[in-house]
């Protein structure tokens, strides 16, 4: 039964681990910000820094994608990120590229 038990806590702590390294990757840092499209051009503070209205901000946002990404991963080499500081900042960074904030 010990066994068993140690069987599963290994196991269950290899897919955390599996789930946790996945978090770090270009493509989710990439498809969390795109996903954030609406809630970014809807933030009233950074409008208002921006001095733009949320219209500009989606077209910004969708005219800038392609380049903002190949930045981001010219930025970032490799497929994931080294902690999730630099994916945390690797998404900031994303964030204001779309928005025209770099």
């Amino acid at each position: 039964m010990k066994k068993l038990l140690l069987l599963v806590a290994i196991c269950a702590g290899g897919y955390y681990y599996y789930l946790k390294s996945n978090l770090y990757t270009h493509d989710v840092t990439i498809k969390t910000v795109l996903s954030k499209q609406t809630e970014i051009c809807n933030h009233q503070g950074m409008l208002k820094h921006q001095n733009i209205t949320s219209e500009q901000c989606n077209s910004r946002f969708s005219a800038s994608i392609d380049r903002c990404v190949s930045d981001l991963k010219s930025q970032y080499p490799g497929e994931k990120f080294s902690s999730e500081e630099e994916a945390n900042a690797a998404g900031s960074r994303l964030a204001n590229c779309l928005t025209g904030r770099t």
